[in-house]
């Protein structure tokens, strides 16, 4: 079982290549998106963006690069004007990776085991958001499946490392080591 020790001095370091695609593809989305240059400036900082831009690029899909921007472009899109339509549901509760389905079908032709990691890692992230937000979307009245029972905690971590350990991806795992993931937030500008 890879418990991301041996990566994590890397500190999410990206190789040249990589830091050139990652490059390419937030100057595409600027102006797809019409982002002014702080917005894009924190798109290009917050680690679980860029880690769907380069998940491509780790899975070995074919055109990286286009693959990289589409997820970035759902992402961002998402979290800018569609976050209502991807809030979770109850029809979410039985399969934690259901949420981000947009993702994987945009990169169903690279290697799924990769592809599958960096869902699990980023479902990882989504977790932790619903841990931390409890009392706040219980006040709120907002769904929560660790609130609403659907979800045990430490099961569904679990369950979301299984996936994580199932697959060697050096790159994914050097950028994106578990000690990284940690420390980031799915919606939130926080995790920089």
């Amino acid at each position: 079982m890879n418990d991301f020790k041996d990566v994590n001095h890397l500190n999410g370091e990206l190789l040249d290549e990589e830091k050139v695609l990652w490059e390419s593809i937030v100057s595409r989305v600027q102006p797809a998106l019409r982002l002014s240059d702080e917005e894009t400036e924190a798109m290009k900082n917050h680690k679980l963006i860029r880690m769907f831009g380069l998940l491509p690029k780790f899975a070995d899909c074919p055109n990286p690069e286009g693959t990289g921007f589409m997820n970035v472009v759902v992402y961002m899109a998402e979290r800018n004007g569609g976050r209502d339509l991807f809030l979770h549901h109850p029809e979410h509760d039985n399969n934690i990776l259901s949420r981000l389905q947009p993702f994987h079908n945009i990169m169903r032709k690279g290697n799924q085991e990769v592809v599958e990691k960096g869902l699990a890692l980023a479902s990882l992230v989504m977790l932790q958001d619903y841990q931390a937000d409890r009392e706040e979307d219980l006040a709120k009245n907002k769904y929560n499946p660790l609130n609403n029972g659907a979800w045990e905690f430490s099961s569904a971590r679990e369950q979301l490392m299984k996936v994580i350990n199932k697959a060697q991806a050096m790159r994914l795992d050097a950028v994106f080591a578990l000690s990284v993931v940690t420390t980031m937030s799915f919606w939130n500008n926080t995790g920089y």
